[in-house]
């Protein structure tokens, strides 16, 4: 009788240490699966598996708990069972750790790929910004390249107007009205042709032009109105070019008016230009 009594304290304080490891392990558990649950609210990727998986576990666990209420009438089985038991608790309690370590990895890769996003947006308008400089630059270069350019021009044809204006010597310049049979006079209304000869610069003889003010106002250019001028042969000579100190082949250059109509007195003026740009003048008076 007593071996028997001994042997149902035994089975009862076993059943109770069994139900306190159950009830330790389940407060485990659900402690684990708390901090679980709250570390995982923030990632909808994961909900899905993890709520499966926590809902398996709960199952098993509930298996578990009743299969150790069954162990009451298994005393032979008891301790091996509860040690197979308790190991698996134990792994349930490793996955559940393991879930919550890769949930924090997942929030740290994706405050990575956030960063990451930023830096290559900091970069791309950095680049733009760097683009829009340099397309700048290139065109204010293109401007100081048209400048110089035009610079460049406009020195050439000072440096030619210097040329021609340094040929136009006095001994050189020469003007002259004639009547009939080339006899010179000053009277305008026998006047027949103003003629006007200096030199100029080889180079330079294509791009000379005229134009003729009467006292009147009245102005005249152009061969259509009587403005003409010719190269007289023979007379070379030889001149120094003021803007590059070099020595040129200097040609006589003959402008020849001739009037339609009788010519009034008066001061007549001749413009001379050489391409666009005035060289200069001179005047003759007609009585």
């Amino acid at each position: 009788m007593k071996t028997i009594e001994k042997r149902g304290k035994t089975s009862i304080a076993i059943t109770v240490l069994i139900l306190i490891a159950a009830l330790i392990g389940t407060g485990i558990f659900y402690s684990s699966n708390k901090s679980l649950t709250k570390s995982l609210n923030d990632e909808k990727l994961k909900t899905e598996m993890i709520l499966s998986e926590k809902l398996a576990l709960q199952k098993e666990i509930e298996n578990y708990n009743n299969h150790i209420n069954s162990l009451n009438n298994r005393n032979a089985d008891l301790g091996i069972l509860l040690a197979e038991t308790s190991q698996k608790l134990i792994e349930k309690e490793a996955q559940l750790s393991r879930i919550v370590r890769e949930n924090g990895n997942i929030k740290t890769l994706k405050k990575d790929l956030a960063d990451l996003t930023q830096i290559k947006k900091d970069f791309e308008n950095q680049v733009a910004a760097l683009n829009e400089s340099i397309r700048k630059l290139n065109k204010e270069n293109d401007t100081m390249n048209e400048t110089i350019a035009s610079l460049q021009k406009e020195n050439r044809q000072l440096a030619a107007n210097l040329d021609i204006l340094s040929s136009m010597t006095g001994d050189n310049y020469l003007v002259e009205t004639t009547k009939r049979k080339d006899r010179l006079t000053v009277m305008a209304k026998r006047a027949k042709k103003i003629t006007m000869s200096f030199n100029v610069p080889e180079n330079m003889v294509e791009n000379i032009s005229f134009k003729l003010t009467k006292p009147d106002g009245t102005q005249v250019e152009g061969t259509e109105n009587g403005i003409a001028f010719r190269i007289v042969d023979g007379d070379e000579s030889l001149t120094a070019s003021v803007s590059g100190g070099a020595i040129e082949v200097s040609k006589k250059i003959e402008m020849i008016y001739t009037p339609k109509e009788k010519q009034k007195p008066g001061i007549y003026k001749i413009e001379m230009f050489n391409g666009e740009k005035y060289i200069g003048a001179c005047n003759v008076k007609l009585r």
